[in-house]
């Protein structure tokens, strides 16, 4: 089986690519997930925010953002850390992204349960993108 340029891409950026950004696409590829068009996009002009995985193109622009570390004390959790997180996502939404964010739990536990309706607003998304004389 070959990889995905997402998961190549990942693979090129360790030991910047965690762990579970790569199982993270292992698991969207199982589950038939569209190939992400960014990797690390930078979204913002004068921040260095970056989403974990984009779909700029489509309308509303949709970003998944892997978020290790919720049950250990991670970054995602802890006070400035978590202050952070929350000013990027609501630039972001101000900026019109779809932001989901997906915990360690989540693709441990039932990642279809969570990674799915994802998946499927991505792919009804972008099938808004098609031409009007496409079939």
């Amino acid at each position: 089986m070959t990889s995905s340029p997402a998961l190549r891409k990942i693979n090129q950026l360790a030991p910047m690519g965690s762990h579970l950004e790569r199982s993270f696409v292992t698991i969207w590829h199982q589950l038939g997930g569209p190939e992400p068009e960014e990797t690390e996009y930078r979204f913002h002009k004068t921040r260095r925010w970056r989403f974990d995985f984009s779909w700029p193109s489509i309308n509303p622009p949709i970003a998944i953002e892997v978020d290790g570390g919720t049950f250990s004390g991670g970054r995602h959790t802890r006070g400035k850390g978590y202050s952070d997180d929350q000013e990027k996502r609501n630039a972001a939404t101000i900026a019109g992204w779809r932001v989901f964010n997906i915990t360690t739990d989540m693709l441990t536990a039932d990642p279809s349960k969570h990674l799915l309706p994802i998946i499927n607003e991505i792919l009804y998304r972008q099938e808004q993108l098609l031409p009007l004389d496409a079939n």
